[in-house]
């Protein structure tokens, strides 16, 4: 019964990982909405009072569908942070009104850059994905909540080492969003071969460094998992989520973004290879004691591979793979490229920070079989 109530008053407060994860979502956001953050000038008031009184002249469903989805989650998180303490309606109204005001915010910072358009009807798809995301909150019951803050502490390791661990791999997927870069990689593949090899998986020439770079990737968010999950059954869960919703992720880009003939560019024989090596060596360390260690390693390397450009490619050359209806959307793929660069730093940081407190945890787990 005390176990009970102790995780009650914690869904009545509000989830903590949920207030981590919605500060550290509204970034993405803000880097989407304000690329490329230059150009700034002053506009009248003419151009605030239009976002609110003129509708767009030209409508395209991806434009609807993305601005929707981007802010679905946001009205989520928000509304988990603020528990069950306002009641339903307070929570989806107090819900509503954060997220419909960072809406308001970030549209209006758009007049003032000459290479972005703001209208209302983005206003009305991100506040309507937000309300959504409210809602699902609100309807939450308070059952739903304890098990949700169970799961969470009995699962991952406690407090703020976990908290951050946790936002850091929910984190990791936003460097998958360039469809042209393979699965779990880093580096662009070489794309000025014949259209016809796109989707091939040819044996007779693997790409070692591709391979390698794909190897990274999956390795060092695994190990990441590894050191902050408590037993051997919650950290193939963990690593099975996580690669599923990364395989959304890419494919959803993929067939937002890419020709119909490049849809599956991002998927080739070296991630294959990557990703049954990958399935190995997490199967080999998890019963290592220098786990830590082992993932800062790991770590360092995937950033030196991030600097390298292995096939000698331009990004720009990878852009005839694109739709040119959807060529507005290429800041998505600035977000995914900083993510690849940034994440592992920030990653290599968390571990240094962390390094002894997670060693500790990592040994102590005597469920490890």
């Amino acid at each position: 019964m005390a176990q009970h109530l102790v995780f009650d008053t914690n869904s009545q407060r509000g989830s903590r990982l949920a207030k981590f994860f919605a500060l550290t979502y509204i970034l993405p956001i803000i880097y989407v909405t304000l690329f490329p953050f230059s150009g700034w000038t002053s506009s009248g008031t003419e151009s605030v009072v239009s976002l609110f009184t003129v509708w767009p002249r030209y409508i395209t469903r991806t434009d609807v569908i993305l601005n929707f989805l981007a802010y679905a989650p946001l009205g989520f998180l928000v509304g988990l942070s603020l528990g069950r303490r306002f009641g339903f309606l307070g929570r989806f109204a107090m819900t509503t009104i954060i997220v419909a005001s960072f809406s308001i915010s970030m549209e209006m910072l758009q007049i003032f850059l000459p290479s972005r358009t703001s209208s209302s009807l983005d206003l009305l798809c991100n506040s309507a994905g937000g309300i959504l995301g409210a809602i699902f909150s609100a309807c939450l019951s308070t059952e739903a909540l304890v098990r949700m803050s169970y799961a969470r502490d009995h699962w991952f390791a406690e407090g703020a080492v976990g908290n951050i661990g946790l936002t850091l791999v929910a984190l990791w997927p936003l460097s998958q969003l360039n469809p042209t870069i393979p699965l779990f990689s880093v580096l662009l593949p070489n794309v000025l071969g014949a259209k016809s090899s796109w989707n091939s998986f040819d044996l007779s020439h693997i790409d070692g460094m591709e391979v390698l770079s794909a190897f990274l990737g999956l390795a060092t968010v695994g190990m990441l998992l590894m050191v902050i999950a408590r037993s051997k059954r919650v950290l193939w869960i963990s690593v099975v989520t996580l690669t599923v919703v990364t395989l959304i992720v890419k494919i959803s880009a993929a067939i937002i973004l890419l020709r119909p003939e490049a849809v599956l560019h991002w998927i080739s024989a070296e991630v294959i290879i990557a990703g049954v090596f990958g399935a190995a060596l997490a199967y080999r360390a998890q019963k290592s004691t220098r786990a830590v260690l082992w993932a800062c390693v790991m770590l360092v390397l995937f950033i030196l591979i991030g600097r390298l450009d292995a096939n000698g490619s331009n990004p720009i050359l990878s852009l005839y793979l694109f739709s040119r209806q959807y060529s507005q959307f290429l800041n998505y793929i600035g977000l995914s490229e900083i993510a690849g660069q940034l994440w592992p730093i920030f990653a290599l940081g968390y571990l240094v920070v962390y390094g002894k407190a997670l060693g500790r945890f990592h040994t102590r787990k005597k469920y490890w079989p």
